[in-house]
C-alpha cells in the first residue's frame, strides 16, 4: 500500500465514528471505481447488515482500488 493510502486508512479507522453519518446507498452511484456488481453486493450487504457494517466494507473495498 502507498503512503497516502495508509494515512487515509489510518485516519478513517481513528475517526470511524465521524463517518457513521455517511449514507452508503446515496454515494454508491457516484463511485465510478465500483462496478455494477460491486454496487449490487453493497446494496445486499446493506439490507442484511445495515449501514455501519456496510460502510466499513465499503472503506475496505475502496482501499483496494
Amino acid at each position: 500500500m502507498m503512503f497516502a493510502e495508509d494515512k487515509t486508512y489510518q485516519y478513517i479507522c481513528y475517526h470511524h465514528s465521524n463517518f457513521c453519518n455517511v449514507h452508503v446507498l446515496d454515494i454508491l452511484p457516484h463511485l465510478s471505481c465500483l462496478t455494477t456488481s460491486d454496487q449490487d453486493q453493497f446494496r445486499a450487504s446493506y439490507e442484511r447488515w445495515g449501514k455501519q457494517g456496510t460502510l466499513w466494507d465499503l472503506f475496505d473495498s475502496l482501499r483496494a482500488y
